[in-house]
């Protein structure tokens, strides 16, 4: 309103300043003598609001410059003209029905492309399928194409066929565009740089048209409108057909991530069974991911670069639908009985007793007299055998191993055997003369004990005469 009032005010000046200099280019005569008193002249006042009855004098002219409303004061009392004020002309954006700001440009006498013409700050950009009388027929690339905007979603219409080269170039907020099947042709690096970009594509599969190198972002095929990307707690979900979703992103500054096995969304449960590519991609702030058995499948490099990182798996092993790529950065992996809850209900590594351990010593404590004699790698033990690293070998995996018993490099013994939920219980599956005395062994038990500051696991078993205690470590400590 301001604007308004200077302009009225310099008008008025400029009118006055022109009659002045008609009357200075009139020659001047000999004063003539003095008139008569004249009657007072009406003035046109402005002001903000509504005029007060003391203000003006009859015969007066009033403008409201808020509403904009004329006032002639008669007889005392101020009355209401009028409104000067001209109806509100067409913007630029009454030629679409798209998001204001967009620019055009004809392709031909019916056709037209799209671009971005200046700094638009809203999340979404819809692209119109009209413009005047021309058909937007293409999204426009490089120089004219929508370059850094801060949108997050970009709805294209069904009379797009054409996507050009670099159409959306270091788009970084864009999360999802919609690209419907009538896009017969995409130029190479349409989407350039869009990092945290995920692509819904109509069609089945890419057309022949696009160009190879179109996109490196993922690309979801055969959606439908009624697919799109929501964000819980942070972590953006694909939502699929059957009430299925995909994790698609999990952005940095989540430290820890306990995938949910479902979501919920508008009222509606969504089973979460898959995680897309480059899902963490170069996450430096993801340190630990537990998958539940539900993921089904993985895409390729979904743990990309991400420095620091531990996953943990509720599967036994890796599913056959996970690429052979999912994590190709080899980020540390526990499967299924080789991680456990801390008491924070964290998942953490079970104690690493995973491994194969071979025979550092042998202590054989006599039962009658408790009196006891050490053997070590390379002593001769009863009977004269030669002990060596592999006279006893204990493979441990996911809670259950084998024991080998070897004589005179003879494997003589194998024992299968499963760790009960003490964790340190070995019962043998049947019953071995480990001893070859005629006293089957079918329980072995498995203990820790430090020594000098170095760790063992103890096997102990017994015959009629001896406990044994077999001490072994891991056998690149050997």
């Amino acid at each position: 309103m301001k604007s308004k009032r200077i302009l009225l005010l310099s008008a008025l000046i400029v009118l006055c300043i022109a009659m002045l200099s008609v009357l200075a280019s009139c020659g001047m005569g000999e004063t003539g003598p003095q008139g008569e008193a004249g009657k007072d002249g009406t003035s046109l006042l402005t002001g903000n609001g509504e005029p007060s009855s003391n203000f003006g004098k009859v015969g007066d002219s009033y403008i409201d410059l808020d509403s904009w409303n004329y006032y002639v004061k008669e007889s005392g009392t101020w009355v209401n003209k009028g409104n000067i004020k001209g109806e509100k002309g067409d913007s630029a954006s009454a030629d679409h029905d798209g998001t204001e700001g967009l620019e055009f440009y004809p392709i031909n006498d019916t056709e037209c492309a799209v671009g971005i013409g200046s700094a638009i700050y809203v999340k979404e950009i819809i692209i119109p399928s009209t413009y005047k009388h021309y058909t937007v027929t293409a999204i426009a690339g490089n120089s004219n194409g929508f370059d850094s905007v801060t949108v997050e979603k970009i709805v294209i219409p069904e009379t797009v066929t054409t996507i050009e080269e670099r159409a959306f170039t270091n788009c970084s907020s864009l999360r999802q565009v919609f690209i419907p099947e009538t896009v017969v042709n995409v130029g190479k690096y349409a989407f350039y740089e869009c990092y945290n970009l995920a692509l819904l594509c109509e069609a089945e599969e890419k057309p022949s048209g696009w160009d190879d190198a179109w996109s490196y972002n993922p690309a979801y095929w055969g959606m439908t409108e009624e697919n799109r990307l929501v964000e819980l707690d942070g972590v953006w979900y694909l939502l699929r057909e059957n009430n299925e979703a995909t994790l698609v992103q999990c952005p940095e500054g989540i430290g820890e991530l306990i995938i949910s096995e479902a979501i919920d969304v508008d009222g509606k449960r969504y089973d979460v069974n898959s995680i897309g590519k480059y899902a963490f991609l170069n996450n430096d702030d993801i340190r630990t991911v537990l998958i539940p058995d539900g993921i089904v499948a993985i895409d390729r490099y979904a743990f990309y670069s991400c420095p620091g990182l531990t996953v943990y798996c509720e599967a036994q092993e890796k599913p056959s639908d996970w690429s052979i790529y999912w994590n190709v950065s080899g980020s540390p992996t526990y499967w299924a009985g080789e991680w456990e809850y801390d008491t924070e209900g964290k998942p953490t590594p079970i104690q690493a007793i995973n491994g194969t351990y071979g025979l550092s010593h042998i202590v054989a404590r006599q039962i009658s007299d408790g009196t006891e004699e050490t053997y070590r790698v390379g002593d001769r033990f009863f009977g004269g055998m030669i002990l060596s690293s592999d006279t006893i070998s204990v493979e441990l995996n996911n809670g259950r191993g084998r024991l080998s018993y070897t004589f005179e490099s003879t494997v003589t013994t194998n024992i299968t055997y499963e760790i009960t939920e003490d964790k340190f219980i070995m019962v043998c599956e049947d019953a071995v003369d480990l001893f070859n005395d005629g006293n089957p062994q079918s329980r072995y038990e498995l203990s820790i004990e430090e020594i000098d500051g170095d760790k063992y696991f103890v096997l102990n078993a017994s015959n009629e005469y001896y406990n044994f205690s077999y001490y072994v470590v891991k056998q690149n400590n050997l």
